[in-house]
Parts: C-alpha cells; sequence; structure tokens
C-alpha cells in the first residue's frame, strides 16, 4: 500500500510518481559428478557452462552468444558444483554443461549436456536444473604377443610401475586370455 498526503491549503496540482522495479528471475545450474561404477562422489571435475544458442533479454540486449562461455566451475568434495544467478533471456534460455577436465584417474566424458532454464512465475525467483554427469575409470589393457602371429605367449612375466619405480600390479600372461585389463 502506497498512501500520500497533499496538504489542502496548497494550491497545487496534486502529481504522485511511484516507481516499482521487478527483480528478474534467474537460473541455477546444479552438477553433480560421480563414478560410473560405485557412484561415489568425484571432486575436480571442471566443467563449462556455455550458451547453446544466442541469449538476448526481453530488452533486446546480449545476455551472451552462442557458444560462449558463461561460467568455469569444479566440482567439491561432494561432487557438486553450482552456478547461480543465470539468465533466463526473454523468457527461457538454452544453456550446455561440458566437462572440460576430468578428474585424476578418471576418462573425460565431452558429451554436451543440454539445459533449459524457462521463466516459470512470478512466485519462482530461481529456476532450478540438475545435470548428473558420471565418469569411467581409466583402463589399460595390456598383451604380450608373439610378433609373427599375435598369439599372446604363456608364461611370460609382467611388472607394471609407476613413475617412483614402485610396483603396482606384476602378473603372468597366459595363452588363452588375449590381454590383461588394469584398472587405474
Amino acid at each position: 500500500d502506497l498512501e500520500l498526503s497533499i496538504p489542502a491549503d496548497m494550491n497545487l496540482t496534486p502529481v504522485a510518481i511511484a516507481s516499482f522495479y521487478d527483480q528478474a528471475a534467474t537460473g541455477k545450474i546444479e552438477i553433480v559428478k560421480s563414478d560410473a561404477v560405485n557412484s561415489s562422489a568425484l571432486a575436480g571435475a571442471v566443467f563449462e557452462i556455455r550458451a547453446a544458442e544466442d541469449i538476448v533479454r526481453a530488452d533486446g540486449s546480449m545476455v551472451a552468444l552462442a557458444g560462449e562461455t558463461i561460467a568455469t566451475v569444479e566440482t567439491n568434495e561432494q561432487g557438486k558444483a553450482d552456478i547461480n544467478g543465470l539468465s533466463l533471456g526473454s523468457g527461457a534460455a538454452h544453456y550446455e554443461v561440458v566437462e572440460v577436465s576430468a578428474p585424476e584417474g578418471y576418462l573425460l566424458e565431452p558429451t554436451p549436456h543440454a539445459v533449459e532454464l524457462a521463466y516459470s512465475d512470478q512466485d519462482t525467483p530461481v529456476i532450478h536444473a540438475r545435470v548428473e554427469v558420471s565418469n569411467d575409470y581409466t583402463k589399460v589393457d595390456i598383451s604380450k604377443a608373439d610378433v609373427t602371429d599375435q598369439t599372446e605367449i604363456e608364461g611370460a612375466q609382467l611388472v607394471l610401475l609407476d613413475a617412483n619405480g614402485q610396483t603396482i600390479e606384476t602378473w603372468t600372461s597366459i595363452s588363452d586370455r588375449k590381454s590383461t585389463r588394469l584398472n587405474s
């Protein structure tokens, strides 16, 4: 309610100007990163949030061009990263969430994940979206094969060492298996 008082003894033409401002609704994207095998949270994954198309406000002003990176975030120890304050453009905006760096020991998952943030109603100031991304760990297949016919050589003693010369894994090759899979 707005109440204005103008004294009656003043010979004025009553004029009142009242200004009201609305806050534009915004968007929030929550990224959840997990291990593809055991669903544990993964910290250290870096994501870019990009405009999937031009994002333009209702007044015609440009927020972002298609393909432009809006934000870069890294997942925390709980495997989560939040991006707040994203523009809804003139009612709806389309973003892409793209992993640009995987946690150590995991494969990069470069597939763009599409997110639409669309205005809901005057009682919803923040539009939420959630993107769940899982990473598989790095795998290496090692084989000791005869160079002439590519058959596995039985009885070869193999040792995998880390950068410091410490043994990671040892095994003996067998003829009925093509390779041995090592998981990082």
